[in-house]
């Protein structure tokens, strides 16, 4: 697996468990660097990640917020994970 410095080692390994959804989940890695969004009243700070790809949608992967809890609670939380993201790209087909 090829890394990139500027992304910690986290990310690819939540990614790559996401990669293990629903038999084989396409997921590719966006950004070169991390990067921070603007503050909100849930991240003070602005949540750090990158931007990912999943099954042609693409979207933010936050480090603490996504990533840490991929690893810490395992397949079951990245398959919700993509799951919504699939149902909130896609609403029309799960009413």
């Amino acid at each position: 697996m090829e890394t990139n410095r500027e992304i910690p080692l986290i990310i690819y390994a939540a990614l790559d468990m996401m990669r293990k959804c629903f038999g084989g989940t396409e997921v590719k890695l966006l950004s070169e660097k991390m990067y921070r969004l603007k503050p909100d009243e849930n991240a003070k700070a602005g949540r750090l990640g990158v931007d990912i790809e999943v099954m042609s949608i693409k979207t933010f992967f936050g480090c603490e917020s996504n990533a840490e809890d991929i690893l810490t609670y395992g397949q079951p939380i990245a398959d919700q994970f993509v799951a919504m993201l699939i149902k909130s790209a896609y609403p029309e087909k799960f009413e």
